[in-house]
């Protein structure tokens, strides 16, 4: 199989030289079997793929179907079907991302809702409805436009396609479409850019600014002194295959906590599965294995465990726990200082998984709230 990678316009050419390091890219195929290499903020690349040594009949070379396509049917075809396939492509991509803003909105909802703030609770409610209904819409256009390829296809090796109102109707609507088509619908919905920022949080409405210092004094496990913050909600989590199962909260829950015993920092998250049988996938997470933390302005350090970390179930809910230490160095802590948060990864020892952070100043605020302590 040779995989043949072609722009979709110009300006891609740039970001992918230029960043393909930086910013995280996913890769999906479209209902239609296009498949695609997409950012978060909107660009896109197709995959061309060509099977070789396939049995699939090329309809251009099918004995029936030879004499009934001549070079310029042929011509009108192709650009219809790939217009089609880009326009596809746009509307799918826009819809994986809204589906992503979805999932952040959700959290940040579970979030605040853990604070007891009912207004923001409420306006992010607002702004989920909104997504949905955009989503819908993004739905129902990439599929016309995938049943628009599927036709395209069948009628290519039509004798008497130029009869077939259905096709005289898909032609007035490409004239149509050419003209007031996807990228104005983008451009007047404006959803197709990752624009939504969960990070954009009035200070003076959310406790997150707030110091909870939870400890401070002899620290009771050794020598020293221990500074401990409050465990705080950090983020969420729940696989999308099992997400109609948890409506009411998320499968997995953590919460993290800056501590200072000396002048060392470290960072401790807790998390809880609602599951017995997470040890069993997951495994533990042992001393010296790294975590990553992502940035918003895309930058990452990564810290190490600190203490081998073995989960055990609560007998009372039946859930699975952990509690992960990391060590966090001076550049480190500078950069956790003065950055917003954006993802986090955990190796386990089944491997790394990745979460995104809807607190993502949560460990900031943190580690300026220990720094200030007398």
């Amino acid at each position: 199989m040779v995989i043949k990678y072609y722009l979709a316009c110009l300006i891609v050419v740039v970001f992918f030289v230029n960043s393909t390091i930086l910013i995280s890219q996913k890769t999906v195929t479209t209902p239609s079997g296009s498949v695609i290499t997409y950012t978060d903020d909107g660009q896109w690349l197709f995959a061309e793929i060509e099977v070789q040594d396939s049995e699939t009949v090329n309809p251009y070379e099918h004995p029936e179907a030879e004499a009934k396509i001549t070079p310029e049917k042929k011509a009108l075809f192709d650009q219809l079907i790939d217009t089609n396939k880009e326009r596809e492509a746009e509307f799918f991509v826009a819809y994986k991302i809204n589906e992503d803003n979805i999932s952040k909105c959700e959290s940040q909802i579970s979030y605040y809702k853990s604070l007891g703030n009912k207004d923001l609770e409420i306006e992010n409610k607002e702004l989920l409805k909104r997504l949905k209904d955009d989503s819908k819409e993004l739905e129902s256009k990439y599929k016309e436009s995938g049943k628009r390829i599927e036709k395209l296809e069948k009628w290519l090796i039509s004798s008497d396609v130029n009869d077939d109102k259905e096709f005289q109707k898909m032609m007035q609507d490409e004239a149509i479409l050419k003209t007031t088509g996807y990228q104005k619908f983008i451009a007047t919905n404006g959803i197709v850019k990752n624009d939504w920022e969960p990070f954009v949080i009035s200070k003076e409405t959310t406790l997150s600014n707030q110091c909870n210092i939870a400890f401070n004094g002899e620290n009771p496990q050794g020598d020293g002194r221990l500074i401990q913050y409050a465990k705080t909600p950090f983020f969420n989590y729940t696989p999308t295959t099992i997400k109609p199962y948890y409506r009411e909260k998320d499968y997995m829950r953590a919460k993290v906590s800056i501590e200072n015993i000396d002048g060392d920092y470290y960072l401790v998250l807790n998390l809880e599965f609602e599951s017995k049988d997470i040890k069993k996938s997951y495994g533990g997470v042992r001393k010296g294995e790294k975590l990553y933390i992502n940035f918003i302005d895309q930058s990452r350090i990564y810290l190490t465990s600190f203490i081998d970390a073995i989960p055990y179930v609560e007998e009372l809910t039946g859930y699975t726990k952990y509690e992960l230490v990391y060590e966090i160095d001076k550049e480190s802590r500078q950069q956790l200082e003065r950055n917003y948060l954006d993802k986090i990864g955990i190796m386990y020892s089944s491997g790394f998984e990745e979460y995104v952070i809807y607190n993502v100043d949560e460990i900031s605020n943190q580690l300026k709230c220990i720094d200030n302590v007398d």
